[in-house]
This record gives structure tokens, sequence and C-alpha cells, in this order.
């Protein structure tokens, strides 16, 4: 959705420009000079093209399996493996499509189904089919997208910024209402 495919949106609506296409068609050309400068560029990548939507649906369903071994969990791991260079790829697009003093990617909350303790474990539509481990499991490859991130961030000259992870604490997916920093999945 950054640079290589339009959008439909959550609602699939019409198709949206890939963002960094449409910061370059409002900008203009990165390579005129006369052309805006971005000071920062903030980023958050690299859930979407994991398909932890997909991954979080198998696990909602998954009553009699461990939806670590879904077809949904496979293409994660997969993709954790094509994420460095997705990122440089990454890189490179903005170089050309944006003239950005600066990148900051951010740190994602790994920590996604854990309560107001920060136990691992399922809740609401999660609740009867997410064990403990599986749970873990996907805060695991949170790690793993954050510590891929953070290399990315390092090799292409960016500023990670950290501590969403752990600002995350008490506040997962199932913290009690008032403490959840998420979205239910209903």
């Amino acid at each position: 959705h950054l640079y290589a495919d339009g959008y439909y949106g959550i609602e699939k609506g019409n198709l949206q420009l890939p963002q960094l296409e449409a910061v370059r068609h409002a900008l203009g050309d990165p390579t005129i000079r006369t052309t805006r400068r971005v000071d920062a560029l903030l980023v958050t990548v690299g859930i979407n093209d994991l398909g932890f939507g997909s991954l979080l649906d198998a696990c909602a369903h998954s009553f009699t399996t461990d939806c670590t071994k879904t077809r949904a969990a496979i293409h994660t791991q997969e993709t954790l493996k094509e994420l460095p260079g997705r990122y440089d790829r990454l890189d490179s697009a903005i170089g050309t499509s944006v003239r950005a003093t600066r990148v900051y990617l951010v740190e994602l909350p790994a920590r996604v189904f854990t309560d107001s303790n920060d136990r691992h474990g399922g809740c609401g539509a999660f609740e009867v089919g997410m064990r403990s481990d599986e749970a873990h499991w996907i805060s695991d490859r949170g790690d793993e997208l954050n510590s891929v991130a953070q290399a990315a961030s390092a090799r292409n000259g960016w500023t990670y910024v950290g501590g969403t992870r752990n600002a995350f604490r008490g506040h997962g997916y199932c913290a009690d209402d008032e403490d959840t920093w998420f979205r239910s999945y209903s």
C-alpha cells in the first residue's frame, strides 16, 4: 500500500493511489529542487505485509486446531524472511517519491493478546480458541517484526522509534475495556 499497490480501504471504497505515489502527486517530483521537502516522514509498516489480519481471523476460528499451524501462520513466518528486502525497496521508493529530510520507523505493539496484568491468553472473539502459547507465539512474531524493522532502520539511515511495545504493557487486546488500546475484532 505504500509504494507498489493501491488500497481499497477497510470498507472497500474506491481504489486509492499507493501512499508514496499520492505524496509525490501532492508535493511534486522530488528530483526538482523547488519541490517541497518533508521534514519528518513517519512510517509504520510491516504488520499488513505479514498478513496479520488473516492470522487473527484464523486464530478466532481455530476451535480445534493450533492457529500457529494454519496457512496464515505459515504465510506470516515466510513473509518475516522477506521483510528485510521489502524494507530496502521501501527506502528506494521513498527516495524516488519524497524529498524527506528524516524518516522515522515506529515500533509496533507486539504484545497483542495480553490482559491488564500483561499476561498472555485469549479473550473476546479469541477466548474459545486461543491458548496462552498461541498468544505468546503471536507476540514473538511481533518481536521478530520489530527486530527486522530496527535493523532496516539502521541499514537505511532511518531513525527507529522504539518504546511502543513496552508502552502497551497492560493495554493489550485482552485488557479490561477501560485499559485496552486495541479496537475490538468484532
